[in-house]
């Protein structure tokens, strides 16, 4: 939470049009692009749709940046917002939002490896799981996609993939071998 404290505060000294995509990462790009087109459509059509919270649009907004795609409006970074232990989605933003303008905020080599192993976790594994958990008619199906995600994550993890996986599974109690069958 520190780190995201210094980047809010930096925010005014930063060129909103500076920004880097994750492709112009050298660990990211190759394993974004193995997900980039299936990403940017899924994107896209969830911005079709209701958006309950303003987080939860900019959170997409900032992830088509992140895969090097542009939005049809003028890009506008929201200024930093508060972040607490209990706001997951700011986490995320902020981490977005820093990976995004890295080369204008000075970050330790590890944290900056750390910011982009967890960025690359949403992009691949928690993002599509995130906007379609609302589906309950659809959760056994997501839960093995995003299980299937997961494991196709495991090899570039930095141990996110094994803590993932211990706390997902605590959720999976209620498939059955009745109910695999929606699946």
């Amino acid at each position: 939470i520190a780190l995201f404290k210094q980047f809010s505060k930096s925010w005014p000294n930063i060129n909103k049009e500076g920004f880097e995509n994750g492709l112009m990462s050298t660990f990211l790009s190759p394993n974004l692009n193995v997900i980039k087109t299936d990403m940017v459509k899924f994107i896209f059509d969830q911005l079709t749709e209701f958006q309950p919270r303003d987080d939860y649009k900019e959170l997409l907004q900032l992830s088509l940046y992140f895969l090097g795609e542009k939005l049809p409006e003028k890009n506008s970074f929201k200024k930093p917002g508060a972040c607490h232990r209990a706001r997951w989605m700011a986490k995320i933003i902020y981490s977005i939002k820093i990976v995004l303008f890295r080369s204008q905020f000075e970050l330790k080599d590890t944290e900056l490896s750390n910011l982009e192993h967890f960025t690359l976790f949403i992009m691949r594994v928690y993002l599509k799981a995130w906007f379609t958990s609302t589906d309950a008619s659809g959760a056994p199906l997501n839960d093995l996609n995003f299980l299937k995600d997961l494991n196709g994550y495991k090899n570039t993890s930095n141990g996110i993939y094994k803590l993932a996986l211990k706390v997902f599974s605590g959720h999976l109690w209620y498939l059955s071998d009745t109910l695999i069958g929606l699946a």
